[in-house]
C-alpha cells in the first residue's frame, strides 16, 4: 500500500477534537475552517471527534436509557427479534454473536450483544422489492412502549448530522458543499447500540 494512503500512530488523546458547532451555525469562513480540521484529522490520525454536533443531549439520554431497557429483556425476549430472522441483517445479535476480525479477537467472537437498526422500509418499497442487499425493515421488540420512536428519532438525528459532516468533507477536499448529496438520498447506515456485559 502506498504510503500516502496510511496514517500516522497516534494515542488515543491525540484524536483531534473538532468543535462542529462553527460548521452547523458559522459563516462561510468558519464552515471552510472547520472542514479544513476534519481534513487534517483524516488525512493524519484518520479519526476525530465532533463535540457541538447539534444531537440533544435529552435525546441521546434517552437512546442510552431505551437500549439498557432492550438489554434487560430475558433473552428469549431479546431473540425473538434474532438478526439471523431478517433478510436485510437487522435485529439482535447475542454475546459473541459479532466479530469483526476473527484472526486477532477471541474465537467465541466480540464479548458484546447488540443490535442493528436502519432505515425502516416497508416490505413493499421499490429498493425491498428489487432485493437490494440491506434494505428492508428492522425488527423491533414488543412491550417496550417508546422503544421504537426514541431509536427511530435518533436514527433521523444521526443521518441529519451525518450529511452534514459529508459537507464539510466536500468543503475539505475543495468540492461543492452538497457535491455528494446525489448520493445521500437513501442511506445503508445502521444505529448500533451495544451491551458489553
Amino acid at each position: 500500500m502506498s504510503a500516502t494512503l496510511l496514517a500516522a500512530s497516534a494515542a488515543l488523546a491525540d484524536i483531534p477534537i473538532v468543535d462542529f458547532g462553527a460548521f452547523r451555525g458559522g459563516n462561510a469562513t468558519q464552515r471552510r475552517r472547520v472542514a479544513r480540521e476534519i481534513d487534517r484529522a483524516c488525512r493524519g490520525t484518520g479519526f476525530f471527534y465532533i463535540v457541538n454536533h447539534g444531537v440533544a443531549p435529552a435525546l441521546i439520554g434517552r437512546t442510552f436509557a431505551e437500549a439498557r431497557r432492550f438489554f434487560a429483556l430475558p433473552q428469549a425476549e431479546k431473540n425473538r427479534i434474532a438478526i439471523a430472522h431478517s433478510p436485510c441483517h437487522r435485529g439482535y445479535f447475542s454475546l459473541g454473536g459479532e466479530n469483526l476480525d476473527p484472526a486477532k479477537q477471541r474465537a467465541d467472537g466480540d464479548y458484546k450483544e447488540g443490535l442493528k437498526i436502519g432505515r425502516d422500509l416497508p416490505l413493499d418499497h421499490p429498493l425491498v422489492v428489487a432485493g437490494t442487499p440491506l434494505h428492508g425493515p428492522n425488527q423491533w421488540p414488543e412491550g417496550l412502549p417508546g422503544w421504537r420512536e426514541t431509536m427511530q428519532e435518533y436514527y433521523a438525528a444521526l443521518s441529519a448530522l451525518s450529511r452534514e459532516i459529508m459537507h464539510a468533507l466536500a468543503l475539505g477536499l475543495d468540492l461543492k458543499e452538497r457535491y455528494f448529496d446525489r448520493w445521500l438520498t437513501g442511506p445503508m447506515a445502521t444505529v448500533g447500540p451495544l451491551h458489553y456485559p
